[in-house]
C-alpha cells in the first residue's frame, strides 16, 4: 500500500468521522453531568470488573473498527520513516479513542471504558501492523475507481444518498435475539403495504442499477453484489428493518434489469416513467380520498422536525433526496435539460402533495417540492465541477 494520495487522506477522514459519530451517538449531551475533572476520575475508574461474554463481544468489535484507522494512517503517512509512522499512527488511535470515551461520559445512554481505549488502540497497531507487513502487495487501484467517479459527480452522489438512507443510523445492532426479530419481521407480511412497498423498492433498484451503469460501465458484477450487501448489512444496522416488500423488490429489481433493461434502448426512459409512476402511487396511497381538504403546510421540512425522532425524519428524508434526485437525473439522461427536468419533477411533486390535503390520514407540505430543487441544484453544480476541472488542465496545458 504505497498511494498516499488524496483519496487515501479523504478515507482516513471519513473513518475519524465514522468512528466519532459512532462513539457520540446518540450525541443527547449532558454537560451537567460531572465537570472535566470528575470526568477523567470516571475514566481512569473504568475499568470493568469481569470480562463477561458482552465485553469480550465488544473488545473483538473494538479490535475492528479500529483496525481500517491503523490501515490507512499507515498508507497515508507513506513517505515518512518507519519510527515517525508507527508511532503516530498509533497515537492517533490511542488519542483519538481517549477523547472519545471522555465524552461519552456525558452521554447518559453510553459507558465509557479503558478497556476500549486499550482495545481500540491495538486495533490500530494491528492495522499498521498489517499495513507494514503488506506494503508491497496491497495497493488500491484508485485510478481505475477514481476516473469514473470524477466524471459521474452526480450518479455518484446519489449512490451515496441510497446507501445512507439503507444504513442510517450507521450503528451496529448485533446479536442473535436482534437478527431473529428482524428475520421474523422480514417474514411477516403486510399485505396491504406489500405492493407498494415492492413497487418502490423495484423503482429504486432499478435507478440504482443504472447509476452503476455510469460509475463502473460495463461491469457486471457491481451491479448485482452492491445492492445484495447493502440489503444484506441492513440486518446488522440498529433500527433498520427489512420488510418482504423490500426484499421482493429487491431481487426483481436485479432479475429484470440484467434480462431484459440491461440491452432495451429505452431503459433510461422507462426507468423514470416508473420512478414518477411509483412516486404518484405511494403518495396516493391508500387512495380513499375525502371530499374535505385538510390543511396544505407551506413550512419546510416541518413534519420532519415535528416527529421528534430524529433518526426516522433522516432516513426518511435521505430515502426522499435519492428518489427525487433519481428521478431528475433519469429525465436528464434522457436528453432533457436539467432545469426542465428539475422543474416537472418539482411540479408534480406539487401536484401530488396538494391531492393529499383529501387524503386523510396524510399530511401534505412544501417540502418535497423543494428538496427535489435543491437536489436539482446539486446535480447541476457536480456536473459543472469535470467541466471546470478540465477547462483547468486545459489552461494549465497550454500554458505550458
Amino acid at each position: 500500500m504505497t498511494h498516499s494520495g488524496a483519496p487515501t487522506k479523504l478515507l482516513l477522514v471519513a473513518v475519524i468521522l465514522l468512528l466519532a459519530y459512532g462513539s457520540l451517538y446518540p450525541g443527547n449531551f449532558q454537560t451537567g453531568r460531572a465537570t472535566p475533572s470528575q470526568a477523567v476520575t470516571i475514566l481512569l475508574h473504568s475499568w470493568p470488573d469481569q470480562i463477561s461474554p458482552g465485553v469480550f463481544v465488544d473488545m473483538v468489535l473494538n479490535l475492528f473498527i479500529y483496525l481500517p484507522l491503523g490501515l490507512l494512517g499507515w498508507a497515508t503517512t507513506a513517505r515518512r520513516s518507519t519510527a515517525f509512522r508507527l508511532i503516530a499512527v498509533v497515537l492517533l488511535g490511542a488519542c483519538l479513542s481517549s477523547s472519545m470515551e471522555f465524552l461519552q461520559v456525558y452521554l447518559p445512554t453510553r459507558t465509557p471504558s479503558l478497556l476500549d481505549i486499550l482495545t481500540n488502540t491495538l486495533g490500530t497497531s494491528i492495522g499498521v501492523g498489517l499495513g507494514w507487513l503488506f506494503t508491497n502487495w496491497l495497493r488500491f487501484p484508485w485510478p481505475d475507481i477514481t476516473v469514473p467517479i470524477r466524471r459521474s459527480h452526480g450518479a455518484t452522489l446519489l449512490l451515496l444518498l441510497w446507501i445512507a438512507a439503507q444504513w442510517a443510523p450507521l450503528i451496529p445492532g448485533i446479536g442473535l435475539y436482534r437478527l431473529h426479530h428482524k428475520l421474523l419481521q422480514l417474514f411477516s407480511i403486510d399485505w396491504s403495504r406489500f405492493p407498494w412497498e415492492m413497487m418502490s423498492a423495484v423503482a429504486s433498484w432499478t435507478a440504482v442499477q443504472l447509476l452503476l451503469d455510469t460509475i463502473v460501465p460495463g461491469n457486471r458484477s457491481w451491479p448485482i453484489a452492491l445492492p445484495i450487501s447493502v440489503f444484506a448489512g441492513r440486518f446488522l444496522i440498529a433500527h433498520q428493518n427489512p420488510t418482504a416488500g423490500d426484499l421482493a423488490g429487491l431481487l426483481l429489481a436485479v432479475l429484470v434489469y440484467h434480462t431484459l433493461l440491461r440491452t432495451f434502448p429505452f431503459r433510461l426512459g422507462f426507468a423514470a416513467a416508473f420512478t414518477l409512476l411509483t412516486l404518484l402511487t405511494t403518495g396516493l396511497t391508500p387512495f380513499q380520498f375525502s371530499p374535505t381538504a385538510g390543511p396544505f403546510r407551506w413550512t419546510p421540512f416541518g413534519i420532519s422536525l415535528e416527529m421528534g425522532n430524529w433518526e426516522l425524519a433522516g432516513v426518511v428524508l435521505l430515502a426522499k433526496a435519492f428518489r427525487y434526485g433519481a428521478a431528475v437525473w433519469l429525465l436528464n439522461q434522457c436528453k432533457l435539460r436539467l432545469l426542465t427536468a428539475a422543474v416537472s419533477v418539482a411540479l408534480f411533486l406539487g401536484a401530488v402533495e396538494w391531492m393529499q390535503i383529501y387524503l386523510p390520514g396524510r399530511s401534505a407540505e412544501i417540502t418535497d417540492p423543494l428538496l427535489c430543487l435543491i437536489m436539482a441544484l446539486l446535480l447541476w453544480t457536480l456536473e459543472l465541477t469535470p467541466r471546470y476541472t478540465d477547462s483547468l488542465a486545459s489552461a494549465k496545458a497550454r500554458s505550458k
